[in-house]
Parts: structure tokens; sequence; C-alpha cells
């Protein structure tokens, strides 16, 4: 975090008109790693006009020397924040920026009464993602599904809908 700071980053809340950056800061890492762009505009658009004026979300931009090049999302619960977005576009990530949009997410959960921050699901082999996350002494736990077994064919419309969007994600990075 100090190294961020002496780098000359800052975090600041976004506003609602910050909306395109924030999908672009987005888009642009996410074609970087290789990785689907899941996500439009509206995702973010929801946060910014919808949760943030209400107190139960809010979208941070990072900026290094002015300019804002990551962002971190989320959405809060009565006693938990989650964390929905992180991203650094890759020229920025030398400056430690990721580590101080966290530690400003994991503070200001702190001082709104949260108990609990949670980093979200990943993939276990993303053995680097893992490694941020163990940093901040996150725990990894095991996600369960639940199958209603009362609606036949839910299941298997459900997995083709994932199947359909990662692909779609896939495409549109590119």
């Amino acid at each position: 975090v100090n190294r961020a700071q002496r780098d000359g980053c800052q975090v600041l809340p976004a506003k609602s008109d910050d909306e395109g950056t924030i999908q672009d800061i987005y888009a642009r890492t996410m074609r970087a790693k290789g990785a689907p762009v899941n996500y439009g505009i509206d995702r973010f658009r929801g946060i910014l006009r919808d949760f943030m004026p209400q107190g139960m979300g809010k979208i941070l931009l990072g900026y290094l020397q002015g300019v804002p090049v990551g962002i971190a999302a989320f959405v809060d619960g009565n006693e938990s924040r989650h964390l929905l977005q992180l991203a650094v576009l890759p020229h920025a990530q030398s400056s430690r920026l990721s580590d101080l949009l966290i530690y400003q997410c994991i503070q200001d959960a702190a001082e709104s009464g949260k108990k609990y921050f949670d980093f979200m699901a990943s993939h276990g082999d993303d053995k680097g993602l893992m490694e941020f996350k163990e940093k901040w002494g996150s725990a990894a736990e095991k996600i369960h599904t639940l199958v209603v077994p009362g609606m036949p064919g839910l299941g298997v419309v459900l997995d083709l809908a994932r199947s359909a969007n990662n692909r779609w994600g896939l495409y549109r990075a590119g």
C-alpha cells in the first residue's frame, strides 16, 4: 500500500458519469489477461445509480499519476462486503494499485461496521489470484451447488446458459 502511494496512486469513489471509464478499464484488463469480457456497462451502471445512492455498493477508481487505470466494484450485505470486480490495466500493475484498491475496500468495510469481506469465487487453479487473496488473510472455502430436483431439465438449461455466456465472453474478448 505504501509503495502504491509512493508511486503516485490514489483511490477515489467513482461518480455516475465515470461508467464509460470503468467499463473501458474492466474490458481492457480482461482482454489483456486473455479472459472473457463477461459484463457490459449495465453491471457497473447498476452499482453506480442504484446501489451507491442507497449505501449498498460502490465502485472505486484507482489513479496512477492522475489517470484512471484501475477499479474495484463491490456490493454490501448487512454484515458483509462482496467484491465483484478488481481490474488494473497491465501497465499499472507494478504500481501495486490493486493492493491499494483492496486495502481501501477493506478499510471502508470495517468503518461501515462490516464483519466479513468476500473476495468472491475463483478458479482454484489460478495460483496467482489465490496467492493475492491469501496475503490478505483470506481462507478458501468450497462452494456447494444446490440442485432442485423438482424442475427436470433446469440444470441442463443453466449449464447451457453458462456455457453460452463463457463462449460469448471469449468471443467479445477477441
